[in-house]
């Protein structure tokens, strides 16, 4: 079945008078600290930590979710996530536009179908779905940590989303990509000189860390 592709939204300002246009997910973790701090943590367990899905495959799915919700600020960042992990950008477009059509494996194919499955119609996942993946070639392992995956996107799609943040620059994607692809998710942990002095992720580095 076709999937309707990226919506076409258009967001002029964030939703709250505490963000200023262009506003980032950075911004966010500097006001709270203490509540975004563990966030990043299991972000970067579920997006770079041990797996049987190699890291692009797991930033391809969640520029799929996002595609599929329509969140851009997810969109743009985790297309450019995966293309720093040798993901072509056109086939993400692809995907959202036919899965039928774009040039994946069956296997993969079978995994996408599935996370489209657990994003729009999550009451309706069954033990025949699980079944029929392991029958692709895909370990239990590799499902969970899918699962994993499309759920804790589907959080920060409804946080971009519910907080009316725009989507960022290809430019600043492309940095934040090569941040990531070396050091992870997690900010807490990233180098002093990595972290551009003054800006919202130096700040919430320095937060309560629970």
């Amino acid at each position: 079945m076709p999937c309707r592709g990226i919506r076409k939204r258009t967001i002029t300002m964030p939703h709250f008078s505490f963000l200023a246009a262009g506003a980032t997910m950075a911004e966010l973790m500097a006001r709270r600290p203490d509540r975004f701090a563990p966030l990043a943590r299991l972000t970067d367990e579920v997006m770079c930590g041990p797996s049987p899905l190699d890291r692009g495959t797991r930033e391809l799915i969640a520029a799929y979710v996002s595609g599929l919700n329509g969140c851009r600020y997810c969109f743009g960042a985790h297309v450019a996530f995966a293309e720093s992990h040798g993901i072509d950008p056109d086939l993400l477009r692809a995907l959202l536009e036919d899965p039928e059509k774009a040039r994946v494996d069956a296997p993969l194919r079978a995994l996408l179908a599935f996370c489209r499955k657990l994003t729009e119609t999550p009451s309706r996942i069954v033990d025949g779905d699980v079944a029929e993946l392991c029958a692709a070639g895909w370990s239990e392992a590799a499902i969970e940590d899918a699962i994993a995956v499309v759920a804790l996107v589907n959080l920060y799609n409804r946080l971009m989303d519910g907080y009316g943040i725009e989507p960022r620059a290809a430019e600043g994607n492309r940095a934040r990509a090569a941040l990531i692809r070396e050091y992870g998710y997690d900010f807490t942990r990233y180098p002093e000189d990595r972290l551009m002095a003054g800006s919202p992720l130096q700040s919430a580095a320095k937060g309560p860390k629970a």
